[in-house]
């Protein structure tokens, strides 16, 4: 009986010391960036380093974020750092893809107590890819001097990341004004069009000139070259009918 109880004592004694130590703990174990457009930083995301032990312990080694991972904020402080027993605090890292790919990196904190505690980063760089009515139906001939039915000239983003128009302006600037936009709801450039959405534009033909007027337009973007839409047109003699059966020029 008695060396029972001395070994049932040795276990609680054991059991102490172990409680004491330093331990510590990062939560979460891997921080994952959401999708990201290349040359975009998204974060900070935040790692929680905590010392669940009953002592004190010294964060006396961290991984150097590097690549398109960086540290950025947090209240850890520089290393070595100090963690009271049952303390926390955070560190925080950024993200910055240079290229369409999948990027990890693995960052270890060693205690001077304690084992050291490996924590990750994950990340996907994409791009965004503008989407263009390339080539607008005709616009229905109309006599000069008159404007035409509106005619609606979709964006869409079908890329995994947003995506940003920077400007539409047109290939080549004309001698005069034939196509007008006259609302929809894309913003003035420069806007973004989230990953897989899209907006609108209204243009109307208002020919100036009597023939077939083309406009080239083209959508500048962070996602690649620019888009190209084709505005076409026919503008028709505007003859009037006088009172007297005659036609004036």
């Amino acid at each position: 009986m008695h060396a029972a109880v001395r070994l049932f004592s040795g276990i609680l004694l054991l059991c102490s010391a172990v409680s004491a130590q330093a331990q510590l703990e990062a939560n979460p174990g891997q921080q994952n960036f959401p999708i990201t457009a290349v040359g975009a930083t998204a974060g900070p995301l935040f790692v929680t380093l905590s010392n669940t032990g009953a002592t004190t312990l010294t964060v006396v080694s961290l991984t150097v974020a590097s690549g398109v991972y960086a540290r950025a904020g947090g209240s850890c402080g520089t290393v070595p750092f100090t963690l009271a027993a049952q303390a926390s605090c955070t560190l925080g890292y950024t993200f910055t893809p240079y290229s369409v790919d999948t990027f990890y990196q693995l960052l270890r904190a060693t205690p001077d107590a304690g084992d050291f505690i490996d924590f990750g980063l994950a990340g996907e760089g994409a791009r965004g890819r503008l989407v263009v009515d390339r080539t607008m139906d005709f616009f229905q001939p109309i006599p000069v001097g008159t404007i035409s039915q509106a005619k609606i000239a979709s964006l869409s983003n079908e890329g995994a990341a947003p995506l940003q128009v920077t400007a539409i302006a047109p290939f080549i600037v004309p001698p005069f004004v034939s196509f007008m936009r006259t609302g929809g709801n894309c913003p003035e450039p420069p806007f973004t069009i989230n990953a897989f959405m899209g907006c609108q534009i209204v243009y109307v033909f208002a020919p100036i000139v009597v023939g077939e007027v083309q406009l080239d337009m083209l959508f500048h973007n962070n996602g690649g070259s620019a888009e190209t839409m084709t505005l076409r047109g026919i503008g028709t003699p505007n003859d009037i009918l006088f009172a007297n059966g005659f036609e004036g020029n």
